[in-house]
């Protein structure tokens, strides 16, 4: 098995909630612990799980350090349930759309597209990620 892509420790910078009484997303102190699944650690650029966060997390954003240095990643909480979340890089919930949940879904249906622009960058689109979420969870309002 390789551990090309493992971290062995996570950094956390900032937890981002929706609070969807107000319809917005606010930053949050805390930080994660990332649950390893194998006995390299998780992988970067797959679904892993956390413990840390509470259902209204969204985002996380922090520094995965692994053998070869420390570098800044981006994760959407793509499922929560009990002490632990399911989290994925953005750019990967775009590519295999499976992996937008209900749980996502309803998180980026409960703010504006004005307030998610925050989490886009080069190779995540948010506007796409809302459409594609609400294509995969809810029925068309026609």
């Amino acid at each position: 098995m390789s551990t090309q892509n493992q971290f062995v420790e996570f950094e956390t910078t900032a937890i981002y909630s929706v609070i969807p009484e107000i319809r917005t997303v606010v930053d949050r102190e805390g930080s994660i612990v990332p649950v390893s699944t194998t006995e390299f650690g998780p992988n970067l650029f797959r679904p892993f799980f956390a413990k840390g966060l509470t259902p209204q997390d969204l985002a996380v954003f922090g520094t995965a350090i692994d053998e070869q240095g420390a570098e800044a990643h981006s994760f959407l909480v793509i499922n929560h349930g009990g002490d632990s979340s399911k989290l994925a890089p953005a750019e990967l919930v775009l590519q295999e759309q499976r992996l937008i949940t209900r749980h996502l879904a309803v998180q980026l249906a409960s703010v504006p597209i004005a307030e998610l622009v925050q989490f886009s960058s080069d190779t995540v689109d948010m506007e796409k990620l809302v459409d594609l979420s609400q294509k995969r969870h809810f029925k068309s309002r026609g």
